[in-house]
């Protein structure tokens, strides 16, 4: 099966060429049309007040029931206001926040995506001022004291992006792939379309010259006369002349 598809492949070379031209225009605009992005990120850590930490002295010691906090202000920054905000500074910015699975306890981790590496960054700044802003208005809206107020600080904080290039690889892998399964298929359509056409060709005149023969000998023949044989008159009379009476004498009377 395998030598077939390289006979045909082979038969058509000039159908493939053109596949895979076309194939090679397909992966460029695929290119050119998802360019890489620039990845950046952050981890902010809320911690406790200060009366929790005068109880216990470490404030780390003391970060166990912030996670709800930390959950309200990262839905609060995933809200759509804040989407349209973060879009009108840069309009191909792409961001997610959420508290962070790798590790327990109130990390929110900030996620930004953009097509160059300072609008990377700057949305990554403006987040993180986000989210230390809408953790002092929930705490202001509930009239916290002051030595209750939850604080945040960041554990890491990327200082140059990252270039992504995963998306424009997959992007380009497809168009390859449609690519050249749709060269395959216009091979083997061509082929069986010419090979179908050169079957029918010589059927076709020895079909015609077959008719032409059958209607010039019914146009060319006489009907026959069938025909006595010479011989068989002679033979005929001699018989008739067999059965054929004897004369009597004639009879010689006397005179009286």
């Amino acid at each position: 099966m395998v030598r077939d598809v390289i006979r045909v492949l082979v038969r058509r070379w000039y159908v493939v060429l053109l596949g895979l031209l076309l194939t090679a225009g397909l992966a460029y605009g695929a290119v050119a049309a998802t360019p890489p992005e620039f990845k950046s990120r952050a981890l902010v850590l809320l911690l406790p007040s200060a009366d929790a930490v005068e109880e216990i002295g470490n404030p780390l010691l003391a970060l166990s029931g912030l996670e709800q906090p930390a959950s309200l202000v990262v839905a609060q920054i995933m809200s759509n206001p804040e989407r349209e905000a973060v879009e009108r500074r840069s309009a191909t910015a792409d961001y997610f926040v959420a508290l962070d699975s790798s590790v327990r306890g109130p990390v929110i981790l900030v996620e930004v995506n953009d097509v160059t590496a300072a609008q990377s960054l700057a949305t990554l700044e403006y987040l993180k001022g986000r989210i230390s802003d809408e953790l002092a208005r929930l705490q202001a809206e509930v009239d916290a004291p002051d030595d209750s107020i939850i604080r945040s600080m960041e554990l890491t904080t990327d200082v140059t992006a990252t270039e992504d290039l995963s998306t424009t690889i997959r992007n380009a892998i497809a168009a390859v792939a449609v690519g050249l399964a749709a060269t395959g298929f216009l091979a083997f359509g061509v082929d069986g379309l010419i090979t179908r056409r050169s079957a029918r060709e010589p059927a076709l005149p020895r079909a015609e010259g077959a008719a032409n023969d059958l209607s010039g000998d019914r146009a060319g023949r006489v009907p026959a006369v069938p025909k006595e044989p010479a011989d068989a008159a002679p033979a005929q009379q001699d018989e008739e002349a067999a059965q054929a009476p004897e004369p009597s004498p004639a009879r010689t009377g006397r005179a009286r």
